[in-house]
């Protein structure tokens, strides 16, 4: 089961890396000139996490079959592994991404990965426990 699970996530994982590298496009070539690289970069983590939160709901609350919590978080962790080899092949270095890590200058990029991992299990934890309509 968890080899399935890995799979699923990692084939999700790569149609949210698609909208990210596209976005990540648009914020340099649209949003960085006319916005400014600080604003530009705001934008693009907040809607690059609000892409993985959507695609955890559709994920989780569209499947029949129910997570377990162990579940819910290889898919959180396979997301963020992926997600900072991925960030560290386009930027070419670790020191790039932790760089990304520093709010002072900008860099958001944490909370990119803090929401890869951590919305599987939350949300999966807050779909478990709403009450099934009749």
């Amino acid at each position: 089961m968890k080899k399935r699970v890995i799979v699923i996530a990692a084939g999700v994982w790569l149609f949210v890396a698609v909208f990210g590298l596209s976005y990540r496009a648009f914020e340099r070539a649209i949003l960085a000139p006319n916005l400014g690289v600080e604003v530009a970069a705001f934008l693009a983590t907040t809607t690059l996490a609000g892409a993985v939160l959507v695609t955890v709901l559709l994920l989780i609350g569209t499947r029949s079959h129910a997570y377990t919590r162990r579940e819910l978080w290889t898919i959180g962790v396979t997301w963020t592994l992926l997600t900072a080899a991925a960030e560290c092949a386009a930027t070419g270095s670790w020191e790039s991404l932790i760089a990304d890590f520093d709010p002072s200058r900008g860099g958001l990029f944490g909370l990119v990965l803090l929401t890869a991992l951590a919305s599987p299990p939350l949300l999966g934890n807050l779909l478990r426990r709403r009450p099934h309509s009749v």
